[in-house]
């Protein structure tokens, strides 16, 4: 049947303004989302790129929630024994990649001697631009690259749920109601929505009502 399985959802709110919930909280409307000619690996950073900007603009969707799916990672792993060498801190060469824009938070894991930066969003296109990042220069004045004191990785994050439609896997969207507006119309707008969607990127993508 038309049902989405999802166990410890860890929800992302996009929209920063603090706007009003319902009080009863109750989705305004549950959507999955199949890939037709997508990868499931590419499909959630695609909805975040093309897909929800569309439902945000919504007037009266408070907040979007999104589960299943792929999210990416992109892991560097600074070998701390090399940092004196190069005279340089790890807190530099966080500052160094925020600087650069690639917006690793300062949150990292230690892992024995090597310290993890992690970053979970997926619009960097290059991974050799991270590795050819300047961190720093020598006391001779040459550039220190990242490459020289890291590794990077690029993969996914560790998965606690799924979603599926039909049987198959898929990413699900819950859109929520600001408290106040009128749902009908607000839902009256979102169905004109979706349809638009799935006319504007339907050889990619299905986007299904399931309430």
């Amino acid at each position: 049947g038309k049902k989405i399985i999802s166990e410890d959802c860890k929800v992302e709110v996009r929209k920063s303004i603090v706007i009003r919930f319902d009080p009863n909280n109750t989705p305004l409307m549950q959507l999955a989302v199949e890939p037709v000619s997508i990868d499931l690996k590419q499909l959630r950073f695609f909805l975040k790129k093309n897909v929800l900007p569309y439902f945000e603009r919504i007037d009266g969707i408070a907040a979007i929630s999104i589960s299943g799916g792929f999210e990416r990672q992109i892991l560097v792993h600074v070998d701390k024994a090399k940092l004196p060498a190069y005279n340089i801190t790890l807190q530099e060469i966080i500052s160094q990649l925020d600087a650069g824009n690639y917006n690793f938070p300062a949150g990292n894991i230690k892992n024995g001697d090597k310290e993890v930066l992690v970053r979970t969003n997926g619009a960097l296109r290059n991974l050799s631009m991270i590795h050819d990042s300047v961190i720093g220069s020598t006391k001779a004045g040459l550039p220190i690259f990242l490459k020289s004191l890291a590794q990077i990785e690029d993969g996914f994050k560790e998965r606690t749920s799924t979603s599926e439609y039909n049987g198959k896997e898929c990413v699900a969207l819950i859109l929520k109601k600001e408290a106040g507006k009128n749902t009908v119309a607000v839902a009256d707008l979102t169905d004109e929505v979706i349809k638009e969607l799935n006319e504007k990127f339907g050889d990619k993508i299905k986007i299904h009502k399931i309430n």
